[in-house]
């Protein structure tokens, strides 16, 4: 079972470079809307949309926002017959003029970029063949209430209009993310292969050099491997970006590393995922990093890299999810969050080592093979629950 997770994860990483490689060839495509309750029809396939119900207060800010930055840049919002001091004077308001002339408001984005806005048009033909329009330096904006297109060359207000058209999504993605990545995140952070590592490093430098020493090297381990996992994932998030079905590709991945992980852990003793060469490895660091921080440092972040294996399945899912995210500050403190809570018990376990005689003892006989199963068993059912909650919503 082993070798066929190892061989899953190793597809998983060529599944997505191949599809990296094959999107960077073509455009990606996005497109945000913002519309009173209708069916937007885009026959174009693999572009994400995100349609935004201006009945909602938060999502009408942002768009008279937007439609007021047009205004204000002499985009036509409105036909040029209609008369917007007679119908303020009626009672109207300026709201209710734009609700009226400028929805659909349409935003689309190519590699990342605003490229077009398009005002109250849902012709399905139409909105195709735009999307087929090559970049420009400026934002095109397509306005059935006057003659040809109106570019916008402001750079500062094209920003503005496109962290607009950005923002509820981005904020409905992050808040969707933060208990999965966090699940995931303590699941992950029960790593039988790290523990043992951990927990036999410590020991070692205790009993030859004490607790100043100790908290020295714990403090070089544990910062290493912050350090070397969160560089881990953001490699892991460059091959996996824009990977489409990403969701569902992890999702199945992560229920098949949390089967082995499960059956593992009913066996009579641990039987480690990761491969023998790498456990030499890390002995071989471990006979030298007990009496050196700068060993243990070296050590910690070769950890990050080599027992990916051992209990890596929720690190891989997380990231793919992450990887939706459009801003790049959102991924970089998720990412961080979920890091923390991974090397959280390893702070735990250095503070119990040094400052509890009983607690070393307990750990001691807690590290025999018997024993430690209960922690791939643990983390192999957190594992399963969350993916199967990815895949069902």
């Amino acid at each position: 079972m082993n070798k066929v997770v190892l061989l899953c994860l190793m597809s998983l990483f060529l599944l997505c470079f191949t599809f990296n490689v094959y999107s960077s060839t073509e455009s990606s495509i996005e497109v945000f809307v913002y519309e009173l309750p209708l069916q937007l029809n885009i026959s174009k396939k693999d572009i994400k949309i995100a349609l935004y119900n201006i009945n909602e207060e938060e999502n009408f800010k942002n768009f008279f926002k937007i439609v007021s930055l047009l205004y204000a840049s002499n985009v036509p919002i409105i036909p040029e017959n209609v008369c917007i001091s007679c119908i303020l004077t009626k009672g109207h308001t300026l709201e209710d003029i734009f609700l009226l002339y400028d929805t659909p408001l349409i935003g689309i984005f190519k590699d990342g970029k605003l490229a077009f806005i398009v005002i109250a048009t849902t012709d399905e033909e139409y909105l195709n063949k735009i999307l087929n329009e090559p970049l420009t330096d400026s934002v095109k904006v397509i306005t059935p209430y006057g003659i040809g297109t109106y570019s916008l060359s402001n750079k500062e207000i094209n920003s503005e209009i496109e962290e607009l058209f950005l923002r509820g999504y981005l904020n409905t993605a992050l808040l969707n993310l933060v208990f999965p990545t966090l699940s995931l995140a303590i699941a992950d952070s029960i790593n039988p292969c790290t523990f043992l590592v951990f927990t036999a490093l410590l020991l070692l430098t205790l009993n030859s050099f004490g607790r100043i020493k100790t908290i020295l090297v714990g403090i070089s381990f544990i910062s290493s491997v912050l350090i070397g996992y969160y560089i881990l994932g953001l490699f892991l998030n460059k091959i996996m970006f824009g990977v489409p079905y990403i969701k569902y590709i992890v999702g199945i991945f992560g229920l098949i590393v949390s089967l082995d992980d499960i059956l593992r852990g009913l066996k009579k003793e641990f039987n480690p995922r990761t491969p023998v060469q790498i456990r030499k490895i890390m002995s071989y660091f471990l006979q030298r990093a007990y009496f050196s921080p700068l060993f243990a440092m070296i050590m910690g972040f070769v950890a990050s890299f080599t027992l990916l294996p051992c209990s890596g399945g929720p690190y891989v899912v997380s990231v793919s999810l992450m990887s939706v995210l459009r801003n790049s500050l959102q991924f970089y403190i998720l990412l961080l969050i979920y890091n923390l809570v991974f090397v959280l018990p390893l702070v735990i376990i250095l503070i119990l080592i040094v400052f509890s005689r009983k607690i070393v003892k307990k750990i001691e006989i807690f590290r025999k093979p018997t024993k430690v199963k209960i922690i791939p068993l643990l983390s192999g059912i957190m594992l399963a629950t969350i993916c199967i909650f990815i895949l069902i919503t």
